[in-house]
């Protein structure tokens, strides 16, 4: 009898080695999250559990134990490491957002021609940190709106929408289509003061230096650009306010949003005239930084445009379409590098 349940226990270490090989593959080829939390306790609690098991059915006896043991290891180590290197990355991602301070804040207007007025903000900063940080700095996205409270795990997957207006997605209270200042993800117009190669001359994502100071730039417009590869042509989402729908006879690449891809209506500009902010820094393991709370208390002692909602409103008017056409905007001809199902292109008038 004490032989058929070493036996039966083996089979089952055997078995529980083997499918913890077959889990851990997908997290060391992807990386692992905090949502993979489970599945890791789970596999090591099991392989703790045969573990002992294996060591009461051999009459507790050490020598014999480490066969079971050994095999055990190997799901152990595996899903075990994992787990420490999640809880190390959310540790960090605290640490780093406690920490972390701002410092020489300073905006610009962002004045083109055409315009009678800003049509967003050049925001420079120093970010100051602890030293040998391994993470990205996402752009902020900034609001005229209530600081909004986003769970750790809901913090990247809650910037903007689509539309180019706030994600309600994953706020227990829905804000609406209120409107956003932030970088334009696809543009060529503001380099990268910083850029470390150039692959980065163009990207809004930073890195941390390796030193204990980052200085950061921003170009920040209104959320619903989405390409901007000359300032003689700006595109906006096809979902923003003020896009026309296309007629039974037109296609979305003519320059009209498609019914299906229906535009936003009646944004809402701003709800109070406090500015709140949206940012975050990202690492592996699902490290991630909540920097929101320390740019909420400078944007309100020294941003421009704090207790202005007026001028917030015309910033985000002065890139809608009817803003395009008075400053001299009008459709971009369809072809090559122009309107798409997705975005509405338009050109300078030369």
């Amino acid at each position: 009898m004490a032989i058929l349940l070493r036996v039966i226990f083996l089979l089952l270490i055997g078995c529980v080695s083997a499918l913890g090989l077959v889990l851990i593959i997908p997290f060391v080829k992807e990386g692992s999250s905090w949502g993979d939390m489970p599945i890791l306790a789970g596999m090591v609690g099991v392989a703790l559990l045969l573990g002992l098991g294996w060591w009461l059915a051999v009459g507790r006896s050490l020598a014999k134990a480490m066969i079971g043991w050994l095999i055990l290891s190997i799901p152990l180590i595996a899903h075990g490491s994992a787990m420490v290197s999640l809880l190390l990355a959310r540790y960090e991602g605290w640490r780093l957002a406690d920490t972390v301070e701002i410092r020489n804040y300073k905006e610009t207007p962002i004045l083109w021609p055409g315009f009678d007025g800003p049509i967003g903000l050049e925001v420079t900063l120093e970010l100051h940190h602890a030293a040998g940080i391994k993470a990205l700095i996402l752009s902020p996205e900034i609001r005229m709106g209530p600081v909004l409270s986003v769970s750790r795990e809901k913090l990247s997957a809650s910037q903007t929408s689509g539309s180019g207006y706030l994600k309600n997605s994953y706020l227990d209270r829905p804000l609406g289509n209120l409107t956003l200042l932030k970088s334009v993800l696809f543009q060529k117009v503001f380099e990268n003061p910083v850029a470390e190669s150039p692959n980065e001359k163009w990207l809004s994502s930073r890195r941390f230096s390796e030193s204990e100071v980052t200085p950061l730039a921003y170009a920040l417009l209104p959320g619903t650009v989405d390409y901007l590869p000359d300032p003689k042509q700006i595109c906006l989402n096809s979902r923003s306010y003020g896009i026309a729908l296309c007629t039974a006879e037109q296609k979305p690449e003519m320059g009209c949003a498609s019914k299906n891809y229906s535009p936003v209506t009646d944004p809402i500009y701003n709800l109070g005239s406090n500015l709140s902010a949206l940012w975050i820094a990202a690492g592996a393991y699902d490290m991630t930084a909540d920097l929101s709370s320390k740019l909420d208390a400078i944007l309100r002692h020294e941003s421009i445009l704090q207790g202005k909602p007026t001028e917030w409103t015309e910033i985000q008017k002065r890139l809608e379409p009817k803003g395009l056409a008075a400053a001299g905007y009008r459709l971009c001809a369809p072809g090559p590098d122009s309107h798409t199902a997705f975005r509405t292109c338009y050109c300078l008038d030369d």
